[in-house]
């Protein structure tokens, strides 16, 4: 906390008061000066003991954490403590690099003991960690013959996610019996029974319900809610030079985007998620990576990954990271990959795990001018992530 007043012209008005007073011919000048004396004893001491009871809070505790371009309230509360009323009190918060349209300073005056609650709207442009703060206070005594300012820390931090879009992404594929509803009876889950169906030559004996047979007087078989399930490992490429040199920075949130859509959407469909990424969080090297799990917790966790990852402009091997990971992920593991397009012989890596049994797809990020031969992955399921212009659910 700093602090400054204005005592030293303070005390020399004082000064000539005090002669003014003492020397002064006539009476009502003594008064005069007499009175003004009290009136500047009383800023003074004002100026002095003000600072110390005048005090800021935030009404959020931090971190906040919004997706980008999600608008929030930030509160203020400023008291003074003291028995002396604030004439004018300017209060002033430092966004951080936040965007906001309103003002974030703010005229008030405070009696004695009172309060009063300041707020504003921000939202963050970018992804990334914000502090706001400090706030400074400006004041003058109500009698307004003094003045002081101090800064006061009040740091509040705000994690802002990369925005979110909704995904469009049908399920055909997976591993049997599991909460994803699909049309294929390949997938039938035993544990959940549908309906009952006439009997057709090649049911299973065991399909066949008897007691509905007996009833009805004729074969009936059980059919089943066909589900699958199947983890998933997004693997994102942030290595700078995969990049082409041409709109680097936009195609690289682009891909943080992505996954971070990819996140919510495998999430919300009750799927287990995990990430491995090249690139780095708060200057730590060697990539960066969350297991694979379930919840919208854990999914939480990866969104701040996400929203703290730096791009590396050192060399890195995504591929050598995503064959290792990938390998090492459960049986089934759907394997997405959001990477600049390829060239022939890192598109061959991914048809390479393919080839050893994992489930590949490619998520190409690129800019409208890129053909679109480039932006497809012979041998792969691969989709061109161009513009994001989906509906925007977070961001």
């Amino acid at each position: 906390m700093r602090r400054r007043s204005s005592l030293p012209r303070g005390i020399l008005f004082l000064l000539l008061l005090a002669l003014g007073i003492l020397f002064a011919p006539f009476r009502l000048i003594r008064f005069l000066a007499a009175f003004l004396l009290l009136v500047q004893a009383l800023s003074i001491l004002q100026s002095r003991i003000g600072p110390r009871l005048v005090t800021v809070a935030r009404a959020e505790e931090g971190p906040l954490r919004v997706h980008r371009f999600q608008k929030f309230t930030v509160r203020l509360t400023v008291r003074n403590l003291g028995p002396f009323p604030v004439g004018t009190l300017r209060v002033t918060d430092a966004t951080g690099g936040l965007h906001t349209d309103d003002p974030t300073d703010f005229l008030m005056g405070l009696g004695p003991f009172g309060s009063r609650e300041v707020s504003y709207v921000a939202q963050g442009h970018e992804r990334g960690d914000f502090h706001l703060g400090p706030v400074r206070l400006q004041a003058e005594s109500a009698l307004g013959f003094a003045h002081w300012e101090k800064t006061i820390d009040a740091p509040l931090a705000v994690i802002v996610y990369p925005a979110v879009f909704s995904m469009d992404l049908v399920q055909t594929r997976g591993l049997p019996a599991g909460n994803l509803r699909v049309a294929n009876r390949l997938y039938e889950d035993v544990t959940q029974f549908r309906s009952v169906r006439e009997y057709v030559p090649g049911d299973e004996l065991k399909r066949i319900h008897w007691k509905a047979s007996a009833r009805l007087g004729k074969l009936c078989s059980m059919e089943y809610l066909p589900s699958l399930y199947f983890p998933v490992l997004i693997a994102l490429d942030l290595t700078e030079e995969d990049y082409p040199l041409t709109r680097r920075r936009q195609l690289i949130e682009r891909a943080v985007e992505t996954a971070a859509s990819l996140v919510f959407h495998f999430v919300a469909a009750k799927q287990q998620v995990g990430l491995v990424a090249t690139g780095s969080v708060s200057g730590t090297g060697g990539g960066v990576s969350a297991g694979i799990r379930a919840g919208y917790g854990h999914a939480v966790g990866i969104l701040e990954i996400l929203a703290r990852v730096h791009s590396t402009e050192e060399r890195a091997d995504f591929t050598g990271m995503l064959l290792a990971s990938a390998m090492g992920a459960p049986t089934g593991t759907r394997v997405l990959a959001v990477v600049p397009p390829l060239p022939e012989e890192k598109a061959d890596a991914l048809r390479g795990l393919r080839r050893r049994g994992r489930d590949v797809e490619a998520f190409v990020v690129s800019s409208s001018a890129v053909r679109e031969e480039d932006t497809t992955l012979r041998g792969l399921v691969s989709h061109s992530v161009d513009e994001l212009r989906e509906e925007i659910l977070y961001g």
